[in-house]
């Protein structure tokens, strides 16, 4: 299976995760399996992916950003609210 047969079928789960149930989801775990090792293959993919994630940012820094901004939104309402 080629990295672009793979995503394709991946794309299908992708859609119609919104619906999924005990027996698609198996399917669609496959297909992430299968999109992952065909991407491994295809050296020029792999390292573009590698790229990709390395530029990311994962810390913690900006979900904790987020969540700050979500309880200070709320506080302000909620001290709006009672006055």
């Amino acid at each position: 299976m080629t990295y672009n047969q793979a995503s394709l079928t991946s794309m299908h789960c992708i859609n119609m995760r919104k619906d999924m149930d005990v027996e698609t989801e198996p399917i669609c775990s496959l297909a992430a399996a299968r999109r992952a090792v065909a991407a491994y293959h295809d050296k020029q993919t792999w390292i573009s992916l590698q790229q990709n994630c390395m530029g990311k940012d994962l810390s913690w820094g900006p979900s904790a950003r987020a969540y700050h901004d979500i309880y200070s939104h709320l506080i302000q309402a909620h001290n709006k609210a009672v006055r």
